[in-house]
């Protein structure tokens, strides 16, 4: 994926958590793990982008 493709996705993904966490009729406990997923995944992308041109 080039970094735009990513950025769109990134983007297309938290615009999508923020419609979850307000307009779904979800509680909290219902759709947290699927935050907390998204999360971890963010910070997995910022490490990984201080070594990719050590792993390329």
């Amino acid at each position: 994926m080039t970094n735009k493709q990513i950025k769109q996705l990134k983007d297309t993904l938290w615009a999508t958590a923020d419609q979850l966490r307000a307009n779904s009729g979800l509680k909290s406990t219902e759709y947290a793990e699927h935050i907390l997923g998204l999360i971890f995944l963010r910070f997995v992308e910022a490490k990984y982008s201080k070594f990719e041109t050590a792993i390329n």
